[in-house]
């Protein structure tokens, strides 16, 4: 169990002419510069009730829970405007930056209950780039509790103490008689046989230090239930910017809560689109005290599920500096036109550490002359290039070219596909690391060979004789080729023996994935909308995508994309055109 101390953290000033730089008294565990974990309270607590999950958690991580603006030790502001979302959400974006392990890298994860979650789902939807998962607690997304509170009457009545929480002076009614009016806070919303004598004290000693700051999130909160039918609540839309979370979210829900119900989780997947949800049927809004080992083993289980797509040069490099964590680079680099280059780079240096893939020998399996440029290995062959690298189930991948990812997703797909879901590609590849100046060297790394077995998805993968089933019914099958527009049009086709493409495929570039001039893919929000408006959303959710080019290979760099955009899994045809165009009885559209 890792030791927990109390600092003050100073975070940057807002910039507004006279007003001070806030602060937060932090319970904090772990070494600095390892992966941060953000914990955030709700009301009425404080930052005391994550310390089991600090000690837990804080021999891998940096785990820091604040006591929030307002709460005992940190700035506490008298002015309700000072606690509207978007204020509290700087202190936050400023906490992270502060206790990354490295400046403006993200935190592993956000950990939230109750206020503390209603704000994490705010920063994952204005700030994703903040961290790399979210985890809530019993903490109603945005849009579903505005709904809720609008037009639900049992909402409405299991919310009403909120009206009352925001009535000015009631901090001396709620102090009263050893703060009588509080301690039901906790039987209401599910009993409080876990209330100790110790942690009364614990919560007796906040709640001392003054309610004005905690009762000032609801004073300046548009979301409460109406009490007029005029109500500014009535007419309330939130912009889309507050909704729509592009983070991997796991919420674990008691569902014995009486205040926050389980059928706030109705819908959520509209606004969360990777998302798993833990359900505790037996414990109440006070999970964290109820079903303490439950909640440990989400958390657990979160840390553990697949990450982003993508992870940038930073978040990388402070990740490899953690020796605790079993973590593996790929080099991937490679060049159709000089088939050694690639390797030669990699001798001539690499990241630290990194082992190499080649595209043909570990990624590719034998050429017939009728089954592509670069067929899918067998099972059994990669399965031993995995081994070589030392792949175990609990190892996290990241691949990285010098080509914008074209071959280190390929890699990326083809361990997904096996069964390995911990792989990521490095935004940016070589260029972003050596523009960071990251650990280069050209030693060959030498890895204790692993067990590595492949569970490989049958339904991830189309081959030529389905393809051919299903053209022209769009209801079954949408073909998109990742090829270069001329070469789509069989125009300059210097690569196959025919040029044209699979009748009625559409065309996405895969360059078109990345921004120049640095080579980093778009933000998510505009990938989708461009894969959206070429594809439909009807395509997108029905499932019959099949992603082709001409091998295989940039096929998956569409793949890529579409998963870094948050859009629904999309099938390969990885024979793609080199195999279609090899038998002249197939049909070719130009």
């Amino acid at each position: 169990m890792s030791k927990i101390t109390t600092e003050l953290v100073h975070l940057p000033s807002s910039g507004l002419p006279g007003a001070p730089a806030p602060y937060l008294s932090c319970r904090v565990a772990g070494p600095k510069g390892a992966p941060l974990l953000l914990f955030l309270h709700g009301f009425p607590e404080a930052a005391f009730v994550w310390d089991a999950l600090l000690a837990h958690f804080g021999d891998r991580y940096r785990c820091v829970a604040p006591n929030l603006r307002g709460y005992p030790g940190s700035y506490s502001p008298s002015e309700v405007k000072a606690y509207r979302a978007n204020v509290v959400l700087g202190d936050l974006i400023g906490l992270i930056q502060q206790q990354a392990a490295i400046p403006d890298t993200p935190a592993a994860a956000v950990i939230a209950h109750d206020w503390g979650g209603a704000l994490a789902w705010g920063l994952a939807a204005v700030a994703p780039h903040s961290m790399q998962r979210l985890v809530i607690l019993n903490a109603p997304h945005p849009g579903l509790f505005l709904a809720a509170l609008r037009d639900d009457p049992a909402q409405q009545a299991a919310s009403s103490y909120m009206n009352g929480l925001r009535q000015p002076d009631i901090e001396g009614d709620l102090a009263a008689d050893d703060f009588a009016r509080m301690w039901p806070f906790f039987e209401r919303f599910g009993g409080a046989t876990w209330l100790t004598p110790a942690l009364r004290a614990q919560y007796r000693e906040a709640w001392s230090h003054g309610l004005t700051g905690p009762l000032n999130y609801y004073r300046a909160s548009p979301l409460h239930p109406p009490t007029s039918p005029t109500d500014s609540i009535h007419t309330l839309q939130l912009p889309d910017a507050l909704l729509h979370v592009n983070v991997p979210t796991s919420v674990v829900w008691g569902e014995a809560d009486t205040a926050l119900p389980p059928s706030l989780l109705d819908g959520l997947a509209a606004y969360v689109p990777d998302l798993h949800i833990t359900r505790l049927p037996h414990a109440s809004h006070w999970l964290l005290h109820e079903a303490p080992d439950a909640v440990t083993q989400a958390i657990e289980a979160a840390l553990a599920r697949p990450l982003t797509a993508l992870i940038d040069a930073a978040t990388l490099s402070a990740s490899l500096a953690c020796a605790d964590h079993d973590w593996l680079v790929i080099d991937c680099r490679f060049n159709l036109g000089d088939t050694q280059a690639g390797e030669a780079a990699y001798q001539q240096g690499h990241i630290a550490g990194a082992h190499y893939a080649h595209l043909d020998r570990d990624l590719s399996g034998a050429k017939t002359g009728r089954n592509g440029r670069h067929p899918l290995p067998t099972e059994a062959d990669f399965n031993q290039a995995c081994q070589r690298w030392g792949i175990a189930p609990s190892t996290r991948v990241v691949a990285y070219d010098d080509a914008g990812g074209i071959f280190a997703a390929r890699l990326w797909w083809l361990l997904r596909w096996s069964g390995h879901a911990q792989v990521q590609v490095l935004d940016g590849g070589w260029q972003a690391w050596q523009a960071l100046s990251g650990p280069v060297d050209t030693a060959i790394p030498l890895r204790a060979a692993s067990a590595f077995k492949a569970t490989r998805r049958a339904d991830w993968v189309r081959d030529a004789d389905t393809v051919g089933a299903h053209l022209g019914q769009p209801d079954k099958q949408v073909l998109l080729d990742a090829r270069a527009p001329d070469r789509f049009r069989g125009e300059n086709e210097t690569m196959d023996p025919v040029g044209g493409h699979i009748p009625g495929a559409h065309n996405r570039f895969f360059q078109l994935n990345l921004q120049a001039p640095q080579g980093c893919f778009k933000p998510p929000a505009q990938l989708k909308a461009e894969f959206t408006a070429l594809l439909g959303q009807a395509t997108l959710d029905a499932g019959t995508l099949v992603h082709q080019c001409g091998s295989g290979v940039t096929a998956c760099h569409n793949l890529l994309a579409m998963a870094h955009a948050g859009l629904p899994a999309a099938r390969l045809y990885a024979g793609s055109w080199s195999e279609w165009c090899s038998d002249p009885a197939r049909p070719v559209e130009r």
